[in-house]
């Protein structure tokens, strides 16, 4: 992660999910971030990157958790 702007951005969705997330911990969450943010190497255009990462992430952790997902 060499842009600030970026990095402050995955940040802000870790701490979203550590909120939406209280019983799985940061430590977890930022695994699953981290990992879901690397997926995203080497992409050309970046400006979508945190909106994927945090829905990405937000799958996992569900599945993670057993929470039943909302209906839209």
């Amino acid at each position: 992660m060499s842009d600030p702007d970026e990095t402050k951005s995955i940040d802000t969705v870790i701490a979203a999910l550590e909120s939406q997330f209280p019983s799985v911990g940061r430590p977890e969450i930022a695994k699953v971030v981290g990992q879901r943010y690397h997926e995203f190497d080497g992409a050309p255009v970046r400006d979508y990157i945190p909106v994927l990462v945090q829905r990405g992430a937000r799958e996992q952790l569900l599945d993670m958790s057993g929470a039943q997902r909302p209906r839209y």
